[in-house]
């Protein structure tokens, strides 16, 4: 059956039917984890024994032999959303780093107990610890549960990880530097251009490669700006607006990445006097990544693709690049970006974005290092407590 539709009283009794042994990616339990000390630290063991592998359901009300479900009895809950709570709790504040897009379903059954389905995705930032009381053990599943990783082990998904790091990096840069130089799938005037790159960890993790074929309608589906099918090409596929004088362009990569650039935010400073001096138009800009990264993210969620993501903001040809905002352009030397090139921290999104206000919250930090490249303190923007509130 297909464990990724473990969501109903059916579809349990369908793994007693169909004796599905417990193996490294599911795992019966009778009960939920006491207050004890104890049962929590096994109870964190076996989440994040699934994080660090493959991914996994611990089921809670199935009783078990050797393995193997016998018997959906269920658990007796007054409060299913308070257990719910206390489970997500429990997990959050002990382990480290946290798990992205775990998810906890309490189901009512016909005898009026309850089971509950702990949908726990592999990590693409594992290896996790177990954290709790000053606990500090890693454990990985095999086909007969967990296990404690050795030293060796722990070194390995340590070098994974950071070597996963290592290639986002190298990918930006060399993205960067080939934009930079008019390297682009679509012909574009040579000026300054502002790139945003969603890179999903799982794309240097693992050699998934989506079929090209069905990723135009998908796409199009969540983009607000990129409505009409272009071309093929030897990355994946190439979405533009227009052929004469391109001012945009989305990329999607066969591994999931999706690249857009963009030079319609570019205006001259003073055009009547002197066209070399450029600036960005705010809050324009802004609202304009904020919203590609919104169609961009809910696109990769609808394919499928694993979070967490990195969304990265660069800019070429920044020198001079100045920020007009609502009523102020300033002329002073001491605004002005003073670099070619201005690449952001990535910004680590680890699960999905629920609506526009979350996605621009999460590219605060990236707007701010843009608006200190050009002399200020940062966005003018947002509020104080980080909610995007544009100014006009």
């Amino acid at each position: 059956m297909d464990m990724d539709t473990i969501s109903s009283e059916f579809s349990l009794n369908q793994l007693i039917e169909n004796q599905v042994y417990e193996d490294k990616s599911i795992d019966y339990k009778l009960a939920l984890p006491s207050n004890s000390d104890d049962d929590k630290k096994e109870f964190l063991a076996d989440v994040s024994s699934f994080a660090n592998t493959i991914g996994g359901h611990i089921i809670i009300g199935m009783s078990e032999d050797k393995g193997m479900p016998v018997s959906l009895s269920g658990i007796e809950l007054d409060d299913p959303d308070k257990t719910k709570l206390r489970l997500e709790e429990i997990i959050r504040e002990g382990v480290a780093p946290r798990i992205a897009g775990v998810s906890i379903q309490p189901i009512k059954l016909e005898n009026r107990s309850w089971a509950i389905v702990i949908h726990i995705p592999k990590s693409w930032s594992a290896p996790h610890v177990v954290s709790f009381k000053k606990s500090s053990r890693f454990y990985a599943r095999n086909s007969a549960g967990k296990y404690q990783l050795d030293v060796q082990e722990i070194r390995q998904s340590f070098l994974l990880s950071e070597s996963t790091a290592q290639k986002i990096r190298d990918f930006r840069i060399d993205r960067v530097a080939k934009i930079g130089i008019g390297d682009t799938p679509i012909a574009m005037e040579d000026d300054t251009k502002i790139i945003l790159h969603c890179i999903p960890l799982s794309a240097f993790q693992t050699s998934q490669s989506f079929d090209i074929r069905k990723i135009p309608i998908a796409f199009m589906t969540k983009s607000s700006k990129f409505t009409s099918f272009n071309r093929f090409n030897l990355d994946g596929i190439l979405f533009y607006n227009s052929i004469q004088n391109t001012k945009e362009y989305a990329q999607i990569f066969r591994n999931g990445i999706v690249e857009y650039v963009n030079r319609c935010s570019i205006k001259p400073l003073n055009p009547s006097t002197d066209s070399s001096r450029k600036m960005l138009f705010s809050p324009s800009f802004e609202s304009d990544l904020i919203k590609q990264a919104s169609d961009i993210l809910s696109f990769q969620k609808s394919i499928n693709i694993s979070s967490p993501i990195y969304a990265i903001i660069s800019i070429t040809d920044a020198r001079g690049l100045n920020i007009r905002t609502p009523g102020r352009v300033s002329n002073d030397d001491n605004f002005g970006v003073d670099r070619d090139v201005i690449l952001t921290s990535e910004v680590f999104i680890e699960s999905y974005p629920s609506d526009l206000h979350d996605v621009a919250s999460q590219l605060k930090p990236a707007f701010d290092a843009i608006w200190n490249s050009a002399g200020w303190s940062g966005s003018i923007n947002y509020s104080e407590d980080g909610t995007w509130k544009p100014k006009q």
